[in-house]
Protein backbone atom coordinates (compact mmCIF):
# COMPACT_ATOMS: atom_id res chain seq x y z
CA UNK A 1 0.00 0.00 0.00
CA UNK A 2 1.62 3.11 -0.99
CA UNK A 3 2.14 5.81 1.99
CA UNK A 4 -0.27 8.21 2.22
CA UNK A 5 -0.13 11.71 3.95
CA UNK A 6 -3.57 13.07 5.71
CA UNK A 7 -3.03 16.73 6.99
CA UNK A 8 -5.66 18.75 9.09
CA UNK A 9 -4.07 21.80 8.97
CA UNK A 10 -5.69 24.21 8.08
CA UNK A 11 -5.11 26.44 4.81
CA UNK A 12 -2.47 23.99 3.64
CA UNK A 13 -2.24 22.34 0.50
CA UNK A 14 -0.79 19.93 -1.26
CA UNK A 15 2.33 21.78 -2.10
CA UNK A 16 2.68 23.03 1.55
CA UNK A 17 2.43 19.28 2.57
CA UNK A 18 5.23 18.17 0.03
CA UNK A 19 7.60 21.50 0.90
CA UNK A 20 7.11 22.86 -2.62
CA UNK A 21 6.05 26.18 -0.49
CA UNK A 22 8.16 29.10 -1.84
CA UNK A 23 8.50 30.52 1.43
CA UNK A 24 9.62 27.19 3.08
CA UNK A 25 6.53 26.38 4.96
CA UNK A 26 5.84 23.17 5.74
CA UNK A 27 2.45 21.59 7.13
CA UNK A 28 3.91 18.64 7.91
CA UNK A 29 3.14 15.34 5.56
CA UNK A 30 5.26 12.60 3.89
CA UNK A 31 7.95 13.38 1.29
CA UNK A 32 7.32 11.58 -1.87
CA UNK A 33 4.18 10.36 -0.69
CA UNK A 34 0.61 10.89 -2.03
CA UNK A 35 -1.54 13.30 -0.25
CA UNK A 36 -4.80 14.01 0.92
CA UNK A 37 -5.01 17.30 3.21
CA UNK A 38 -8.40 16.98 4.83
CA UNK A 39 -10.16 19.94 7.20
CA UNK A 40 -10.76 19.18 10.78
CA UNK A 41 -13.91 19.64 12.61
CA UNK A 42 -14.65 19.43 16.41
CA UNK A 43 -17.27 17.02 16.50
CA UNK A 44 -14.63 14.25 15.55
CA UNK A 45 -13.36 14.08 19.13
CA UNK A 46 -17.23 12.48 20.17
CA UNK A 47 -17.14 10.07 16.72
CA UNK A 48 -19.46 12.59 14.93
CA UNK A 49 -17.31 14.66 13.05
CA UNK A 50 -17.35 15.09 9.26
CA UNK A 51 -14.14 14.60 7.34
CA UNK A 52 -13.41 16.19 4.02
CA UNK A 53 -10.09 15.28 2.07
CA UNK A 54 -8.83 15.95 -1.26
CA UNK A 55 -6.24 13.49 -3.43
CA UNK A 56 -3.56 14.26 -5.41
CA UNK A 57 -3.57 12.83 -8.75
CA UNK A 58 -0.94 9.98 -7.95
CA UNK A 59 -2.83 8.75 -4.83
CA UNK A 60 -4.57 5.45 -5.88
CA UNK A 61 -7.34 3.60 -4.81
CA UNK A 62 -5.75 1.86 -1.85
CA UNK A 63 -4.31 6.11 -0.60
CA UNK A 64 -8.20 6.74 -0.66
CA UNK A 65 -9.49 4.02 0.98
CA UNK A 66 -6.76 4.41 3.91
CA UNK A 67 -8.05 7.91 4.27
CA UNK A 68 -10.84 7.08 4.19
CA UNK A 69 -10.52 4.40 7.30
CA UNK A 70 -8.27 6.36 9.25
CA UNK A 71 -10.63 9.94 8.78
CA UNK A 72 -13.70 7.37 9.12
CA UNK A 73 -13.08 6.11 12.76
CA UNK A 74 -14.56 9.48 13.85
CA UNK A 75 -17.07 10.50 12.18
CA UNK A 76 -18.01 10.92 7.63
CA UNK A 77 -15.97 11.08 5.25
CA UNK A 78 -15.85 12.94 1.86
CA UNK A 79 -13.82 13.23 -0.51
CA UNK A 80 -13.47 16.69 -2.18
CA UNK A 81 -11.23 18.56 -4.64
CA UNK A 82 -8.52 20.21 -3.66
CA UNK A 83 -10.09 24.23 -4.73
CA UNK A 84 -13.19 22.66 -1.92
CA UNK A 85 -11.28 22.55 1.01
CA UNK A 86 -11.49 26.25 1.94
CA UNK A 87 -15.38 25.59 1.69
CA UNK A 88 -15.52 22.31 3.39
CA UNK A 89 -13.39 24.85 6.40
CA UNK A 90 -16.05 27.23 6.17
CA UNK A 91 -18.59 24.99 5.96
CA UNK A 92 -17.81 21.84 8.42
CA UNK A 93 -14.69 23.37 9.84
CA UNK A 94 -16.56 26.73 11.63
CA UNK A 95 -20.17 24.68 11.45
CA UNK A 96 -19.94 23.59 15.08
CA UNK A 97 -20.00 27.14 16.33
CA UNK A 98 -22.53 27.84 14.48
CA UNK A 99 -24.53 24.59 15.61
CA UNK A 100 -23.41 25.57 19.38
CA UNK A 101 -24.57 29.24 18.66
CA UNK A 102 -28.18 28.02 17.60
CA UNK A 103 -28.09 25.82 20.48
CA UNK A 104 -27.25 28.38 23.13
CA UNK A 105 -29.84 30.61 21.55
CA UNK A 106 -32.65 28.04 21.50
CA UNK A 107 -31.55 26.80 25.40
CA UNK A 108 -31.94 30.53 26.29
CA UNK A 109 -35.39 30.94 25.06
CA UNK A 110 -36.37 27.80 26.66
CA UNK A 111 -35.11 29.91 29.82
CA UNK A 112 -36.74 32.80 28.89
CA UNK A 113 -40.12 30.47 28.19
CA UNK A 114 -39.91 29.01 31.94
CA UNK A 115 -37.51 25.90 31.35
CA UNK A 116 -34.54 24.99 33.86
CA UNK A 117 -31.39 24.99 31.90
CA UNK A 118 -30.95 21.88 31.52
CA UNK A 119 -33.80 20.73 30.30
CA UNK A 120 -34.00 23.49 27.71
CA UNK A 121 -30.43 22.78 26.49
CA UNK A 122 -31.00 18.90 26.25
CA UNK A 123 -34.41 19.71 24.45
CA UNK A 124 -32.28 22.15 22.49
CA UNK A 125 -29.53 20.02 22.03
CA UNK A 126 -31.83 16.97 21.25
CA UNK A 127 -34.13 19.03 18.79
CA UNK A 128 -30.87 19.83 16.67
CA UNK A 129 -29.34 16.52 16.30
CA UNK A 130 -32.89 14.65 15.05
CA UNK A 131 -33.19 17.09 12.28
CA UNK A 132 -29.72 16.88 11.47
CA UNK A 133 -30.21 13.08 11.61
CA UNK A 134 -33.53 12.95 9.33
CA UNK A 135 -31.17 14.96 6.92
CA UNK A 136 -28.44 12.23 7.16
CA UNK A 137 -31.28 9.48 6.68
CA UNK A 138 -33.05 11.34 4.15
CA UNK A 139 -35.77 11.68 5.52
CA UNK A 140 -35.42 15.32 5.37
CA UNK A 141 -33.82 16.77 2.35
CA UNK A 142 -31.31 19.49 2.52
CA UNK A 143 -32.93 22.51 1.00
CA UNK A 144 -35.86 21.44 3.99
CA UNK A 145 -38.11 24.26 3.49
CA UNK A 146 -40.92 20.95 3.34
CA UNK A 147 -39.55 19.89 6.63
CA UNK A 148 -40.20 23.26 8.17
CA UNK A 149 -43.60 23.32 6.70
CA UNK A 150 -44.60 20.16 8.07
CA UNK A 151 -43.00 21.04 11.44
CA UNK A 152 -45.17 23.82 11.95
CA UNK A 153 -48.64 23.27 13.55
CA UNK A 154 -51.62 25.63 12.97
CA UNK A 155 -50.89 26.60 17.16
CA UNK A 156 -49.67 30.15 16.17
CA UNK A 157 -46.03 29.52 16.19
CA UNK A 158 -45.91 29.50 12.68
CA UNK A 159 -45.09 33.73 12.38
CA UNK A 160 -42.24 33.17 15.31
CA UNK A 161 -40.69 30.11 13.30
CA UNK A 162 -40.65 31.81 10.37
CA UNK A 163 -38.68 34.78 11.83
CA UNK A 164 -35.66 32.27 12.59
CA UNK A 165 -36.05 31.72 8.49
CA UNK A 166 -35.04 35.50 8.24
CA UNK A 167 -31.68 35.03 9.79
CA UNK A 168 -30.30 32.46 7.50
CA UNK A 169 -28.41 34.52 5.36
CA UNK A 170 -26.59 34.76 8.25
CA UNK A 171 -25.17 31.47 8.41
CA UNK A 172 -24.50 31.92 5.03
CA UNK A 173 -22.43 34.87 5.16
CA UNK A 174 -20.65 33.59 8.18
CA UNK A 175 -19.56 30.21 6.34
CA UNK A 176 -18.22 32.16 3.29
CA UNK A 177 -16.39 34.48 5.28
CA UNK A 178 -15.03 31.65 7.35
CA UNK A 179 -13.86 30.13 3.40
CA UNK A 180 -12.35 33.14 2.85
CA UNK A 181 -10.26 33.60 5.54
CA UNK A 182 -9.15 29.79 5.09
CA UNK A 183 -7.89 31.03 1.43
CA UNK A 184 -6.11 33.41 3.68
CA UNK A 185 -4.32 31.39 5.72
CA UNK A 186 -3.10 28.97 2.88
CA UNK A 187 -1.90 32.38 1.42
CA UNK A 188 0.40 33.22 4.44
Amino acid sequence: MQETAPSAAQGCTRDLHRGRADDGADCGGISGAPDCPRDAEYPLAVGAGMSAYACSDDADASAREAANVVLGTAGRVVEVKEHDLDAVTGLSGSGPAYAFLMIEALTDGGVAAGLRHETASLLAAQTLLGAAQMVLDGAAPCRSARCRDQSRRDDGGGAARHGARRRAPALIEAVLAAAERSKELGKQ
